[in-house]
């Protein structure tokens, strides 16, 4: 969490309008593109706005230490030991919403069902089932989205990590709004990286789907909004390999260079260490020679 988030966090648990908070510091914009992380906080800024919200430097930096090392956990050894073990236990995933519930902030929410519906895939479960019983806190994390109105890295980052939980044309409507946003902000360093995962899960969300006209539709879309050079080679290699998806699914399958080319790109991240992204792109590739 970065101190726009906790901006926002503190805000809305003090029930705080932006405009009431921003009132004699800066404009609500202003204070809206703190809280989604496009713009940093002066430091004469922060002070102003922590000294509003009634909270001292020494109980903000304390909250900032406290909740970061907690999503540090969480994202770099829970949600991470899933993907590498593929189980998690139940107690695990009611403390995620345990600790929704007692602070309402949406990184537990999505991180819960992000997991949640990982583990319904891998498993092969009936994701409707799922999608029927998480109902109202698919709604809640949706709901979420759509009052913010400007998207910061937080907000692309829910979408892209649960995409696979999401109506279709709540897909569709998002998508159009943040490859616009990506346009807008695409100087900034910060949402590179973001940028490309928004587009990889989306592609092979729809390659999963066996919608060949959505992935084009996308890959396109990806190619024309983030002009990857031949330097970046993780993000080249990424791009080559999904082309190769979309032109196996063309030839119905029936393309040697492509599945040749796509297990150079699959040997390449096992050679690099990448093996979780390796065995994932090489399942993918199982998956669609059938």
């Amino acid at each position: 969490m970065l101190a726009g988030e906790l901006v926002n966090k503190i805000r809305k648990e003090r029930k705080l309008t932006q405009e009431k908070l921003s009132s004699g510091i800066c404009t609500r914009q202003t204070l809206a593109s703190y809280e989604n992380l496009t713009v940093d906080i002066p430091f004469t800024k922060l002070l102003k706005i922590i000294d509003k919200l009634n909270v001292t430097i020494e109980e903000f930096t304390l909250q900032l230490k406290q909740t970061n090392d907690q999503k540090r956990f969480i994202s770099e050894h829970m949600i991470k030991d899933f993907y590498s073990n593929q189980y998690i236990k139940q107690k695990d995933l009611t403390w995620l919403l345990r600790l929704y519930d007692e602070t309402s902030d949406f990184f537990y929410l999505a991180s819960y069902l992000q997991i949640k519906s990982s583990l319904i895939k891998v498993q092969n479960l009936d994701d409707q089932e799922f999608l029927k019983d998480e109902k109202n806190n698919i709604n809640k994390l949706m709901n979420h989205l759509d009052i913010v109105e400007r998207w910061g890295n937080f907000e692309l980052a829910i979408f892209t990590n649960c995409l696979w939980i999401f109506p279709m044309p709540y897909i569709f409507v998002n998508s159009e709004k943040v490859i616009s946003h990506l346009i807008d902000f695409s100087e900034i360093r910060i949402y590179e990286r973001s940028a490309f995962s928004f587009f990889f899960n989306i592609i092979i969300l729809f390659i999963d789907k066996n919608d060949l006209k959505i992935a084009k539709y996308f890959f396109e879309k990806m190619e024309n909004t983030l002009h990857i050079d031949t330097h970046q080679l993780y993000e080249k290699s990424f791009s080559v390999f999904l082309k190769n998806c979309i032109t196996l699914m063309e030839s119905n399958f029936d393309d040697n260079e492509s599945y040749k080319s796509s297990y150079n790109i699959i040997n390449y991240f096992y050679f690099l260490g990448f093996h979780k992204k390796a065995k994932e792109l090489s399942n993918l590739l199982e998956s669609l020679r059938g």
